[in-house]
């Protein structure tokens, strides 16, 4: 929180100075300077200037002078807009200019000429590279205009324009009315130059010409305000006759100009004109005039002579305007002819005569209906008697002797009327006159409710919804005094109470009528998905609910579900809800709950905030405007993140208490905020502590205002983590090109090789397949001397040279079937004439198991990458099995122990396959 000093004599004429050195008119600009304060911990000044639109205006800006060159700089928002280097370059960023023989004297103050809405801002004073002041500039487009009409369909425009910032638009009237009765649209509409046009329409109440309408139309920053009103009157006047059209300036209004309009068939024309400086009338009319001494006292009302229904019946305007008012009183007159005017006589003696009649009947219905009362509630005394005479056979008091002899009296105060709060204790009132001994009944609607006799209450007959709940003024009763009091009222207690005393000198009855009322406690608004939700609960009777928004919309755009439902205790909880209207950040919602009485009018409203985006050590503003300022309210602005949620700031304008605890971290304007601008500006933001969701709440009376904001605060961006992120990119993009190429090369690879070496076989079993054109049986190849520890027979794979072609689709489709010794041998295709070529071929096989670790880890499967790779050398594993195989087929061509082993396998291998001829035909080749 900064701590804010007295400003500088050198702060207060740095102005001045300009004005002398330069040579500018005093009057050249308009606005005003205000000295902040100065930030204690940086030591530097901080000034707020009002500038006016489309006027010079001065940024102050003063430094202790140096022997030295200076060099001048002006940023705005942290962006460099005018320089000043020691070499006299200059550099300028629009329509802004500095004195140059002023800088010498230590004067660096910046003249931006012609203000716009762009101008406004922070900005930054830097002298030879040291921050010499901090100015915070907002622009001000003055309300110079207020107009006031109503149109022919009964609308009471307001409107004025080329303002800016929006203004606030408030309405009233006199006498006053609740603002759920009122409830006008405004329209606020930005034009070409970011000025604002505004326009607020309001409706005339049934009875109009008892109110007149007060527009009041407030600049931002409260500094100016502008009001227009209406008063409405009609009158009627005769043909031939003058006629008087009263109109009085208001006591506030000491010098204004005056018009006299008429208005008919939508043709307007002035009829007189008057000043109150000069005291000067000008007439356009020959048959109108003001009594000039009447206004000099403020009373300007129009005669007209010898007056004409068919050329002055119309409406009239009388307008004032001051120097901040426009006061209008419109009258609709009606010229009659003279037979009219007789007409009109009999007409009101007829009228007359009959309201004579209706009271003279409503009296007689009225004395009938009471002696009817009279009558019921005698015998109802004497019912009371009897059973009062039957509970208590051998009490003979002198209170039950009289009673007897009594006649029963209706009270002075037959019907009356009370209102209770829930669940507060309430009085009933009741009275009678005092002589001796009284019995005292209250009842409700022939329930018993509280009892007295003998001097004391009696519970016997009470009913059990009134237990422990009644009681008397025991000491007050012998002042005549039978009031009863009612704890802790239900809604079931409302109704219609009868207070029967009796004493010596007569009954009495007295009539109470008890209503009961829960008070509206709170209104709750929230957004939830595309729908704003308003709630209230714990109310009785049940209330209404009005929408509205900001901008203004049609109503029929708001169709709103409105739901009522009452608890066990009879009170009621309504929610209401709407639809919201394009972007949730263009309208402002407001909820109005109204008693049924209208005695209350509860109002919230929500507004949600397009997403705000700041930079990571710069100064954010995260605004908050509240619609209609209140004199007595508290501001609360809590902060979420993720599901953590702080109140950061509180203030309470009654008790001026404030509670920052971020005060090293955000501030608050309080004098902005006394008019409505609770706006919290965020020093330094950082983006992890800062970023989410920022809530700003006015609470008033009967009046809940609230604005939900979410900012972002991004990590500021280096030119060399730019050129790091850069060259990141370059790096990604070249290694994925590299590794696509390898893919391609690897993949095209892939494909070639197995189109020249066709794999064929199964995953269980190894196998060599040799053929030849020769007719003879093949010979089987033997285990080379060079490899003892293995025993059995190898599978080594080679290339098919040869292959029959002529395989039917009915063999290809037969399966293969398991040999009675357990190994799995598989054979080309081939038919039962295809024996020369059977012949020619010889399949080698083991186990159908690998045998070594190296086998079982060739036959798993492999992945994506070693499949690559496998390819990528097969080639050469190809050459070197070709070459091993050459080797091994020299040396058993030389070995007696091969010859034998060849034979004894070549006469098992046709043992077995002349044993499975049939079988054969069924095979469709390699598996």
């Amino acid at each position: 929180m900064s701590i804010f000093s007295e400003p500088s004599t050198k702060s207060k004429v740095v102005i001045k100075d300009l004005e002398l050195q330069k040579g500018w008119p005093g009057g050249m600009w308009e606005g005003y300077v205000e000295v902040a304060g100065v930030c204690v911990a940086c030591k530097v000044p901080e000034v707020r200037v009002t500038c006016i639109f489309s006027k010079d205006c001065i940024l102050p800006c003063s430094f202790t002078p140096t022997s030295g060159d200076v060099k001048i700089q002006w940023f705005q928002q942290e962006a460099l807009i005018f320089s000043v280097q020691p070499a006299g370059q200059r550099f300028n960023h629009g329509n802004m200019s500095l004195s140059s023989h002023s800088i010498s004297e230590g004067n660096a103050s910046l003249l931006v000429k012609q203000v716009d809405t762009r101008s406004k801002g922070r900005y930054k004073c830097v002298v030879n590279n040291v921050t010499v002041t901090y100015v915070v500039a907002t622009v001000e487009a003055p309300i110079r205009t207020v107009s006031i009409d109503i149109n022919p369909s009964g609308l009471i425009h307001c409107s004025t324009k080329d303002v800016y910032p929006a203004p606030v638009v408030q309405w009233s009237t006199e006498p006053r009315l609740s603002p759920a009765a009122l409830q006008p649209i405004t329209r606020m509409a930005p034009g070409g130059k970011s000025l604002f046009t505004v326009e607020s329409i309001l409706k005339q109440q049934n009875n109009s010409l008892d109110y007149i309408y007060v527009c009041n139309i407030t600049s931002k920053y409260g500094t100016h305000t502008r009001t227009a009103s209406l008063q409405l009157q009609e009158m009627t006047g005769f043909e031939g006759k003058d006629l008087v059209i009263p109109c009085k300036a208001p006591k506030k209004l000491q010098s204004f100009s005056l018009v006299w309009a008429f208005t008919i068939a939508n043709k307007t024309t002035d009829i007189l004109t008057y000043d109150s400086r000069t005291h000067k009338s000008r007439s356009f009319w020959d048959n109108a005039e003001l009594e000039e001494d009447n206004a000099l006292k403020g009373d300007v009302s129009l005669t007209l002579e010898n007056t004409v229904g068919s050329e002055h019946s119309g409406i009239y305007t009388c307008t004032f305007s001051g120097a901040e008012t426009q006061h209008l009183i419109q009258s609709r007159v009606v010229i009659t002819s003279a037979r009219q005017e007789k007409d009109f006589v009999k007409y009101n003696l007829w009228m007359l005569g009959i309201v004579v009649g209706l009271i003279a009947l409503l009296a007689l219905t009225l004395v009938i209906k009471r002696y009817r009362a009279k009558s019921k509630r005698n015998l109802e005394s004497a019912q009371e008697d009897a059973e009062m005479q039957s509970m208590n056979p051998d009490k003979t008091s002198e209170e039950t002797q009289a009673r007897n002899k009594l006649t029963t009296q209706p009270s002075a105060s037959h019907n009356a009327h009370v209102t209770c709060l829930f669940y507060e204790d309430c009085v009933l009132p009741c009275s009678f006159k005092p002589t001796g001994a009284v019995v005292i009944h209250w009842y409700k609607q022939q329930i018993p409710v509280h009892s007295y006799y003998y001097n004391k209450d009696q519970y016997g007959l009470q009913n059990k919804h009134f237990s422990g709940r009644t009681s008397l003024f025991n000491s007050q009763i012998a002042q005549g005094n039978a009031s009863l009091v009612l704890r802790k009222v239900k809604v079931q207690d409302q109704g219609r109470y009868k207070c029967y005393t009796s004493t010596r000198k007569g009954n009495q009855e007295t009539f109470v009528n008890l209503g009961v009322k829960a008070l509206i406690q709170f209104v709750k608004l929230e957004m939830v998905e595309e729908r704003v939700i308003c709630l209230s609960q714990n109310i009785y009777p049940a209330p209404e609910v009005t929408w509205a928004t900001d901008p203004p919309t049609d109503t029929r755009s708001l169709q709103n579900f409105t739901r009522k439902t009452s608890d066990s205790k009879g009170l009621f909880t309504i929610e209401s809800s709407v639809s919201t209207i394009g972007n949730i950040s263009d309208h402002s919602y407001f909820c109005s709950v109204v008693s049924a009485d209208e005695m209350q009018v509860w109002t919230a409203s929500l507004h949600h905030q397009e997403e705000l985006f700041g930079e990571e050590g710069s100064g954010l503003l995260v605004p908050c405007v509240v619609p209609q300022p209140r004199h007595n309210f508290t501001l609360t602005w809590t902060f979420i993140r993720t599901t953590e949620s702080i109140v950061i700031f509180t203030y309470d304008s009654r008790t001026r208490r404030i509670a920052n605890l971020w005060e090293s971290k955000a501030e608050l304007d309080i004098d902005q905020a006394h008019l409505g601008n609770g706006s919290l500006h965020l020093l330094n933001p950082d983006s992890l502590g800062y970023s989410g969701a920022y809530i700003c709440t006015f609470y008033g009376f009967q009046m809940r205002h609230q604005v939900q904001t979410h900012v972002n605060i991004t990590v500021r961006v280096t030119d060399d983590d730019e050129y790091d992120c850069r060259r990141s990119w370059w790096g990604t993009a070249v290694s994925v090109f590299i590794f696509l190429i390898t893919v391609s090369v690897a993949l095209s690879r892939c494909f070639r090789l197995r189109g020249e070496h066709p794999v064929h076989g199964h995953s269980d079993i190894n196998k060599r397949i040799r053929c030849s054109n020769k007719s003879e049986l093949p010979v089987f190849e033997r285990q080379g001397q060079d490899e003892p520890s293995r025993n059995g027979l190898e599978s080594v794979e080679t290339d098919i040279h040869k292959a029959p072609s002529n395989t039917t689709l009915y063999e290809s489709s037969k399966p293969l079937k398991q040999h009675p010794d357990g190994f799995k041998n598989d054979v080309l295709p081939h038919t039962p004439t295809e024996n020369s070529m059977i012949n020619t071929c010889m399949i080698i096989t083991d186990s159908s198991t690998p045998d070594t670790p190296e086998e079982r880890h060739e036959s798993r499967p492999q992945t994506p990458t070693g499949a690559i790779i496998t390819l990528l050398t097969s080639e050469m594993n190809t050459e070197a099995s070709d070459d091993k195989e050459n080797e091994r087929n020299e040396l058993e061509a030389h070995s007696a122990d091969g010859v034998e082993m060849e034979s004894t396998v070549n006469k098992r291998f046709h043992n077995k396959y002349e044993s499975s001829t049939s079988e054969l035909s069924q095979i469709n080749g390699f598996r």
